[in-house]
């Protein structure tokens, strides 16, 4: 895998708040997941000049055998054509390549409905766990090795 150059991280960055306007990230934070200690793990969706998606993910927290799909997003015009399957794919085959990983978890806002999908790509058990400070309720899911 490649490190990005300082203008990808800003790049992508940009994109993220844009796409999450709920959920703004800093420059630290887009950084986190290119941090080998995290063992952070992100794919992008690029035309020659252009985002259209990505996702995001790390360790969980200081687990070793947790990861966490921090982000996903696929931009309108991609839609309905199975780019957001794949990168869930890609980045499950990549998480789980780590032996001592043993499962994926994920969270996601109320007002998103992603729990069908997520069940579609594989994931399982959701619950609320808890609420996003706007008072959302924070939704939970998994997926096993």
């Amino acid at each position: 895998m490649l490190e990005p150059t300082e203008e990808a991280k800003k790049e992508l960055l940009n994109f993220y708040n844009a796409s999450f306007p709920k959920s703004q990230w800093d420059f630290e934070k887009i950084s986190s997941f290119f941090d080998k200690e995290n063992k952070g793990i992100c794919f992008v969706i690029k035309s020659s000049s252009k985002l259209f998606g990505f996702s995001m993910g790390k360790l969980y927290k200081n687990r070793k055998d947790i990861f966490v799909l921090s982000s996903l997003f696929v931009s309108s015009e991609l839609r309905g054509n199975g780019y957001a399957k794949k990168l869930i794919e890609i980045f499950s085959q990549e998480a789980f390549f780590d032996k001592n990983i043993k499962k994926i978890i994920l969270h996601f806002r109320d007002s998103n409905n992603l729990q069908n999908f997520y069940e579609k790509v594989g994931f399982i058990n959701h619950c609320i766990d808890g609420e996003y400070k706007n008072r959302e309720k924070k939704h939970y899911m998994e997926m096993l090795k």
